[in-house]
């Protein structure tokens, strides 16, 4: 996909979230600083071609058009509406980006239980289905 499309392509985007210019050192390409805040914006193709005008978005704003995306996706796959939800996340956002992927979620109708740490979530599910150990009385 980046290749072909490579003006829309974003690599890093929940690193992103929530960072000031100056927080992040070099800014990757399509990116740019707010002038009022400081906050990085991605400059963002409205076509694929590249024939039409560019529009500048919030990460958060990319972010949930990939959630809405992912929940269309799990619909269909199960074939009904989805329920409370638990994200995962890199292990190294901060409370506040945090706080920017749950507002996300909720933007696009989501209800969002938790926003966990990736490692902590495999934690969890280590073994969730595995019949209990039976116990052995000596």
């Amino acid at each position: 996909q980046a290749h072909k499309n490579r003006g829309n392509t974003f690599a890093n985007l929940l690193y992103l979230i929530g960072k000031k210019a100056d927080e992040v050192g070099k800014l990757p390409n399509g990116t740019v600083a707010d002038e009022t805040t400081g906050f990085i914006k991605l400059v963002v193709e409205a076509s694929a071609d590249g024939s039409a005008e560019e529009c500048v978005k919030k990460p958060e704003e990319l972010l949930a058009m990939v959630l809405e995306r992912c929940k269309e996706l799990a619909e269909n796959h199960v074939g009904g509406k989805v329920g409370p939800t638990v994200l995962t996340v890199p292990l190294v956002l901060t409370p506040e980006q945090r706080v920017l992927v749950a507002a996300a979620g909720q933007s696009i109708g989501l209800d969002i239980l938790q926003v966990m740490s990736e490692p902590t979530a495999v934690a969890i599910s280590y073994d969730c289905d595995a019949p209990p150990a039976a116990q052995v009385v000596v």
